[in-house]
């Protein structure tokens, strides 16, 4: 039996928590067993997953008098279970992790690479100086796209083919009861309000379309990270009224459903955004950046768009020529849905993961 941590460096409720927290629960192979667990204390990630009938492993790794002795108490506990391999998703959970590799004789180490690093970025930087000083510690890198693989081999120095490409799987819902060419104009923006996720030029683009279609509705769901100024912005720029905010929210499946699209405004960088694959499960067509992994996700016009950062103009014109054609918006959905069907299912994805800790550990 091969014993398997997965361990988040965060405890909020984001793609990467969801999808790899669900690959865990899909798991078949006789011969894996799972434990999930956090080293950013409790948080909206461990109440849900305690809703799942999973008590997770919970360190938290702030910055603070009790740091050093938190660290030596998730030694403690890798000593207790002894799991076989730590995944490590995040760079402080496999930072930490790799240091304590050498105290625990036989533990493999395995990171999740779940971005993009666009040369010259700090996100490059600070995990290039990481990963190149941890890779002798490290079994494997497992990426979600293929993006996120060919820029960590740049920047970390690591050979491509130690970086394997396992796409998030998905499981597919039942179709919505009403049809996306019935629904009101709304727009489903899914990605917390954070700096990365581009929500503030992104109001823009809401703009121009708001000219073209004065009564559309653009959901922003998703945790606060900036501290209400995204909703000042909205208000300052007289948006108030077609822009509404829904918060965190543990299940977005009432969302997808209300809505004619997915946006997802990120202009730096993305792996292999989780919200997309859920967005097209739900029978969405999805409109992104071509940053990092978007382009391996979304097929320009049979299942979205995907437009270039910077382009105001080619983002809103294509948010409003779904809402033109309601029929083509679910044409696009409905290819969008066969696509994960065939391709992005969560069984697959737990089995091309259960290969690798087989080859690692065999």
């Amino acid at each position: 039996m091969i014993k398997v941590l997965v361990l988040f460096s965060a405890a909020g409720l984001g793609g990467a928590e969801r999808s790899l927290t669900r690959m865990c629960l899909a798991n078949a192979a006789n011969d894996i067993t799972y434990r999930l667990g956090t080293v950013d204390g409790e948080g909206e990630w461990t109440r849900w997953v305690r809703t799942q009938g999973i008590e997770p492993l919970v360190v938290s790794l702030a910055v603070n008098s009790r740091v050093l002795g938190n660290v030596w108490g998730l030694r403690r506990r890798l000593r207790d279970w002894s799991p076989d391999l730590v995944y490590a998703v995040g760079l402080r959970a496999s930072i930490v992790v790799r240091l304590l590799k050498p105290t625990l004789p036989g533990l493999k180490v395995v990171h999740a690479i779940r971005t993009s690093f666009p040369p010259g970025s700090e996100l490059a930087s600070r995990y290039g100086r990481s990963e190149r000083l941890l890779r002798g510690l490290t079994a494997a890198f497992i990426a979600n796209s293929i993006a996120g693989a060919d820029s960590l081999a740049r920047i970390a120095g690591v050979k491509r083919a130690s970086v394997r490409v396992i796409p998030n799987g998905i499981e597919v819902p039942p179709m919505p009861s009403q049809p996306v060419r019935e629904r009101a104009k709304v727009v489903a923006v899914i990605a917390n309000l954070h700096p990365l996720k581009g929500h503030l030029p992104f109001l823009e683009v809401i703009a121009a379309v708001i000219r073209k279609h004065p009564d559309v509705k653009f959901l922003f769901v998703g945790r606060d990270d900036l501290n209400g100024a995204i909703q000042q912005a909205v208000l300052q720029q007289g948006l108030a009224t077609n822009i509404r905010f829904e918060g965190f929210q543990a299940d977005i499946a009432p969302f997808l459903a209300a809505a004619r699209m997915l946006v997802l405004p990120s202009r730096v960088t993305e792996g292999a955004p989780t919200a997309i694959l859920e967005a097209q499960a739900a029978a969405l067509p999805t409109i992104a950046y071509a940053v990092g992994g978007v382009q391996e996700l979304i097929r320009r016009d049979v299942d979205g768009y995907v437009e270039q950062v910077d382009d105001v103009d080619g983002m809103a014109g294509a948010i409003v020529a779904l809402l033109d054609d309601p029929i083509k918006a679910e044409q696009m959905g409905l290819a969008a849905r066969r696509k994960v069907q065939e391709q992005y299912s969560l069984s697959a994805c737990a089995e091309r993961h259960a290969t690798v800790w087989r080859e690692i550990c065999g």
